[in-house]
Formats: C-alpha cells, structure tokens, sequence
C-alpha cells in the first residue's frame, strides 16, 4: 500500500509503503525495493508522512519515527559477486570427490558430472553477495533437456529426475532484483550414462540375435522371397524408365557393340601376324598395336560398367579365391606389357596367400585400372610399387604407390568423379574420366575404401582398404585341364576327293560380314561352314542343313540371338543341337541367361579364335560320345514295345533317382542335374515342361509325398520320417507338410487313424 510519493532532483519517484521503500526508475520502467535490511525501520510508513528539503533530502515518517536520505548520495553497489555450486546431491545425499566416484573435485571447480541411468540429482548454488543478499535472483536451464531458461527468484537448488542417457549441460546465472549487475554464466557438463541394456554394444548384441533368428527361421525361404522381389523391383524400374534413359542405354549397348566387332577382327590377325614374325623391330611395332587395342577394348568394357552402374545393375558375384594370387598375376602381366618403357616395377606381400570370398572379376578391375593410372603418370625410369599387408580391421590394404607427377591438393577431392580430367599440360596425363570413377564404385560394391595421398612432384599412393575376412582353404596343386580331341583332324590328309563332305558341319550367324567371313576362312580347314547373317535365315539354315554346332551372335537384325536360341530348345527336331554364344556382354547376369537359355557355351568379344576353334571341337565330340553312348544302349526286344516320348524318359528318371535318393538331406538341383548329365537351365526347363514344378520344389513334393504314405501306413514317429524323407529339421518338415496339405503332421495322423 502506498503512503507518499516524492520525486528527486534527479526525476527518480521515491514511494513510501507498508513494506518498505521503493524506487521508480521512469526512463528504465523497474523498481529497487529497500527494506530494513538496508537500514529502514521495520514497520511500515505513515500516511502522507514525508516531504523534500531544499537540499534534496528525502524524510519518509513512520511508526517508530523517522528516515531520511539524500538520494544522490546513496552509494550503489557495481562489484558482481561471484557465483558458486555449492552442493551435489544424488538421490538425496551430498556427494564430494572422496565418496563417489560422480565428481572428481569439488562440486564448484567440478568440470562434468557422472552419473548412471535412473539417478536424481540436485544441484544447489549461492552468490557470495554478503551487502544484500536478499536481492539475489537466480535462473538455470539444462542444456539438452531444456530449451527456456527457468527464472527460479531466490531460490537457490535445480532438481531434475528420470533424465534420459546422454549428455547435458547446465547453465545458472545470477543477476540483483533491480537488474543492475549479473553474473557470467557458470555451466559444468553433466554425462548420464546408459544401462547395459542400451549401450551400443548391447544394440549390436540385438541385431546379432535378431539376424540369426531370421536366418534360422527363413533361412530356406530368404532365397525365393529375393529373387521375386527382385522381379518384381526389375518390373517396377522397367515400368518407370523414361524414354530417354531408354534411348541413352541402347545407345550404349549399340557402340559397345559396334567397337567389340571390329577389335575382334583386328586383334585376332594381329595375334596371328605377332606369332609367326620373326623380324624384332616389327614384333616390337605389332606388341605395341596390340598392347594399344587391348587398351581400347579396356576403354569399351568401361563404358559397359559405366552403363550398368548407371543402371544400378550391377551385382557381386563372389567366389573364393587367393586375393594374393590374383592380384601378383595382374602385376605381372602389367609388367610384361611395359617392357617397353623404362619403369622399374616391384611386388611385396606380407602374406604367401590369403583365400576370401570376392568377385574376382571386379578385383581384378580395380587393380587393373590404378596400376594403369600410376604408369599413365609415371616418366621413364619411374617406380611403381604394389605391398599387401593385413589391416587393423582383420582385413587386406592394398597399396600402390609411384614416382610419377603426384596430384595437386585441390584436385584430390575430384579424381574418383565422373569424367573428371586432370589439368595436364602433357600427353602423358591424359585419361577418360571414367577408370577411377569405376574402381571407386567397385571398392564400395565390397563395402571397402580407396584413399589417396599424393604431393604435387612426388608421386602418388592409392590406398585400398577391402573387409575380407580369411577363410580357411587348402592350397591344391593345379592340376592339367585337358579337352577333349578336335574331330576330322586328320582328314586334311587321308585322300578323300570330296572332303568338306566328310567334315562336321558349323553353322555360323553374325550379322558383321567382315566377322562371318574371317571366322569362316578360319575354321574352314577343320569344319564345313554354313554362314547366317541373321537368326531369320539361320533358324532356316538349322532346318535344312542339319549343323553338328551352331555358332550365333546376339544382337542381329529380324531376329537376334537369344530368341534364336530360344527357337531352337523349344522344337523337338533341333534340341538336342549344341550352341555357342558369342557376345560383347561381359557380365554374369548376360552369361547366366544365356546358359538358362539352354547355350551349351559361350564367348566375350574380342576373343581368341584359336578359343573358339576348341570350343566348337569339343562340342562336337561331347556330342557324338553322347550319341555313342546311347546307341550302344539301344537292345532289340518283343516287337510290341510301348513307346515313351524322350522328355517322358528324362522325366522318369529324374523321379526315379529323387526317389532311390529320398532320404538324403543333402539332395539338390545341382547333384540331380549332374546325375542327369545336364546344366541347371536345361533341367529347369524340363521339369518346369514336363512337371509343371521347377527342380527344388518336385524334389520336395516328392519328399512330402512320400512323407503321407509313412504318416498314414507306419507307426514311426514325425521326427523320424522327417529324416526318412531327407528333411534335415522337423520344424521345417511340419511346415513345408502344413503348406502343401493344409495340414499339420499331427492332425494328419490323428485324422487318418480315425
């Protein structure tokens, strides 16, 4: 309540009150409050009881008399007294250094706070203003849990409870009631740490369990369940693909086609003319016309890489092999091709071998294409230096270093880009843009790294970092591959007046006539050569001149290879014909096709022509053994024989050995296509034509078949006829029993012996 109102001489309004005496700043709009702490007297102030001398002093009149003060001769405090934490407790007990482990000093010079999941703590402080300490105003905010500061007045401890694991910081601050000082912020870090159960450790322990729980679970399923969902993700793409992108990778397909023909016709009669001259000057003239096209059909095979990773096609096809092994031999090779330039090369491993699981194929490219850049970069009489060695991570780095011209700090960051160019002022540096990009992608497709550090001048280390874990495996001797004998080998000579009539007969389908013309003048001498300039004219070429092996192209006008091939499986007159494929598609997914097709063998453009020439032989000759084989077989009987179609014969079979095999767990598709003598395309197509069920699912209906009768007709327990009937684990036999009956086992039998 207020009593009198007086102004200064400075324009400050001087209120008497029941409470004291106060302030009124009008320019600043706040108030400072005095009380009997200040000297005042402790009751309140009468009515109307004060006035203003001539000399500015200020009398307010109370019940216990008077007091007065001249207003500018009031001293104002301007020290900041300091601020301190004076207290920690942890679920309502003081903690220090010597107690607990939470603080490693005293709470007020204390850096951070530790604390365990679950704990409440309180935090309590003061200022050290000993002049008026009831002016003293507090406000804190935990950093991390709080976005607003909390204006807490004179209260002077913060509580907080059930905070989550992490880290915090608190911040406090203190400041007069009128504002006219306040203190820095004083802050201490605060780290709650998690239980076990949330730790990073236990989030990988989770993950560990939950995956091996769906491996146990799924672990026969997962396989069908990606290969659908990758056809149906193929046909979402496919149906989402603008006409442009459409357009762009048949424009690639198309020149890497166009660039494979002719390297073919130029590297096979280079290879022919390198052998047989004799001369060392044009020796060294042809290896470096070899060496230069090989580089070219390098460049070719890139752009197909570039076009599947733009695609995001391309996969790992992983097998085991001897990392150490095949990177020594790629650095060999590299070395021979360079004899020519004065580089001095050298090769260092740690370890004699080391077996993993990689694509070999995609290894291969990486090392290919960063021992080429260092040689691109590197003068005469430079070093180029390859070491292997294991890594902290139980993996293999791989590092390649030279003395070329380096690379420049701000160029660094760019050299794995698309297209990228270096800034060269010589020939020497010249590149495409498109080899580190790949090898970059490549190194990631096996979850690994590729570093670089290099000074301008000094040359350059490439540093490959590959997760590879080592697997057991013992070293084998190589052994002798030998193939089988070419036919007609000696029928050049025996005489025989009409001898191309003698010959097998080839026909040959590819569309380049140069191509068609240079293999045929090839293998004229061995074989009769029927040539096709397209799948159209060859399926009528098939008809009516009856070939021991067709050799055919992919891509082709009015009809391409593939569908060819697919002509030919699908008539029963030419079946059992065998087809070579030849193809620029260096990938597995092409290859793959092309043996589920039913192609007996394949070739990538450019290839050896003294290859095909041994590949077509071996047709042959598997061809007529097989032929000899079966008419040795055939045996005269009673003349009323019951006469069964062929596949009706391959099909009998293939259920007769699934059953004289029933109670072998480890039964699968590649044992039974191995027993039938035939790849896994071909029995797929035949159990899929004549059964209606691909391979792995008539073995298992067969199995579950035979499962039903011995539920029915035996008193053998489930456990037990699952391993009868070559289930490995009853769980799965209940499963795949209930799947296909709609039964369980139990209730079968239950059933039945009602």
């Amino acid at each position: 309540m207020v009593h009198k109102i007086i102004a200064d001489e400075s324009g400050q309004i001087w209120v008497s009150t029941n409470g004291g005496i106060s302030r009124l700043n009008p320019d600043k709009q706040n108030f400072k409050n005095y009380y009997a702490q200040n000297g005042l007297q402790p009751n309140v102030f009468n009515q109307r009881a004060g006035f203003k001398s001539k000399n500015g002093t200020i009398y307010f009149g109370g019940l216990e008399g008077f007091n007065f003060f001249n207003p500018a001769a009031l001293n104002k405090n301007k020290i900041t007294p300091p601020l301190v934490l004076t207290d920690l407790k942890i679920a309502n007990e003081s903690i220090n250094a010597a107690n607990s482990k939470a603080i490693d000093e005293s709470i007020n010079f204390a850096k951070e706070i530790n604390l365990n999941y679950g704990q409440n703590f309180s935090l309590s402080y003061s200022t050290l203003n000993y002049t008026s300490p009831f002016e003293n105003r507090y406000s804190y905010r935990l950093e991390g849990f709080e976005k607003e500061w909390n204006d807490v007045g004179k209260a002077t401890t913060a509580v907080y409870t059930n905070l989550d694991p992490g880290t915090y910081t608190f911040l406090l601050k203190a400041y007069s009631e009128d504002k006219s000082w306040e203190t820095d912020i004083k802050q201490i870090t605060i780290y709650v740490h998690p239980p076990f159960y949330r730790t990073t450790l236990a989030y990988i322990l989770y993950l560990l369990l939950f995956i091996w729980s769906l491996y146990l679970i799924r672990r026969n399923g997962v396989r069908k369940l990606q290969q659908r969902f990758e056809r149906e993700q193929e046909k979402r793409d496919a149906e989402q693909r603008t006409a442009l992108d459409r357009l762009r990778i048949k424009f690639l397909t198309n020149i890497s086609h166009e660039l494979k023909t002719p390297l073919t016709l130029i590297l096979s009669p280079l290879e022919k003319v390198y052998k047989s001259e004799n001369d060392p000057d044009k020796s060294e003239l042809l290896s470096l016309i070899i060496r230069n096209a090989n580089r070219l059909n390098n460049l070719v095979s890139q752009l197909l890489d570039f076009k599947h990773i733009e695609e995001n096609e391309t996969k790992l096809h992983s097998t085991e092999n001897d990392l150490v092994e095949v990177v020594k031999n790629i650095f060999d090779n590299l070395q021979k091709s360079y004899v020519q330039k004065t580089l001095n090369f050298h090769f260092e491993s740690s370890l004699a071998n080391y077996w993993c699981v990689f694509d070999k194929e995609k290894i291969e490219r990486v090392i290919t294409n960063v021992l080429s850049n260092a040689t691109k970069f590197t003068p005469e009489d430079g070093k180029i230096q390859l070491y292997i060695e294991k890594n902290n991570t139980n993996g293999i780095t791989i590092k390649i270093s030279d003395t070329g011209v380096g690379i420049d700090e701000s160029e660094i960051a760019h050299i794995f880009d698309r297209f990228y160019h270096r800034e060269s002022h010589t020939e020497l540096n010249q590149g495409n843009g498109i080899g580190l990009s790949i090898t970059k992608e490549f190194v990631q497709l096996h979850h690994g790294s590729i570093q670089v550090e290099s000074t301008k001048g000094n040359g350059s280390t490439f540093i490959i970092s590959l997760p590879f874990a080592e697997i057991s495996k013992e070293v084998q001797p190589a052994k002798e591959v030998n193939t089988l004998p070419t036919p007609a080998k000696e029928e050049a000579t025996d005489g025989i007046n009409d001898e191309s009539s003698q010959k097998p007969v080839v026909l040959l389908v590819e569309d380049n006539h140069e191509l068609r013309n240079y293999l045929a003048n090839g293998l004229k001498q061995k074989y009769k050569i029927v040539q096709a300039e397209n799948g159209l004219i060859g399926w009528n070429k098939i008809l009516s001149m009856h070939p021991e092996v067709i050799v055919t192209d992919v891509h082709m006008p009015e009809m391409d290879g593939f569908t060819l091939l697919t002509k030919i499986k699908n008539d029963k007159r030419t079946k059992h014909l065998p087809v070579l494929i030849l193809t620029v598609l260096n990938t597995k997914e092409s290859q793959e096709l092309a043996l589920q097709t039913g192609a007996s063998d394949y070739l990538i453009k450019p290839f050896n022509e003294k290859i095909l020439d041994i590949k077509i032989g071996n047709l042959i000759s598997q061809s007529r053994l097989m032929k000899d084989a079966y008419s040795k077989q055939i045996k005269l009987s009673d003349p009323e024989i019951e006469y069964t179609s062929e596949d009706e014969q391959f099909i009998g079979k293939v259920i007769g050995y699934i059953e004289d095999n029933l109670n072998d767990a480890e039964l699968s598709v590649d044992t039974l296509a191995k027993h039938m003598g035939v790849s896994r395309g071909t029995l797929y197509s035949k159990s899929i034509e004549m059964a209606g069920e691909t391979p792995i699912e008539l073995i298992k209906t067969i199995k579950l078949k035979k499962a039903a009768v011995l539920l029915e007709k035996t008193d053998l327990k489930i456990a037990q006829i699952c391993y009868e009937c070559g289930f490995s684990n009853p769980n799965y036999f209940s499963r795949a029993f209930k799947a296909k009956y709609d039964i369980s086992p139990s209730d079968f039998i239950a059933q039945k012996r009602q």
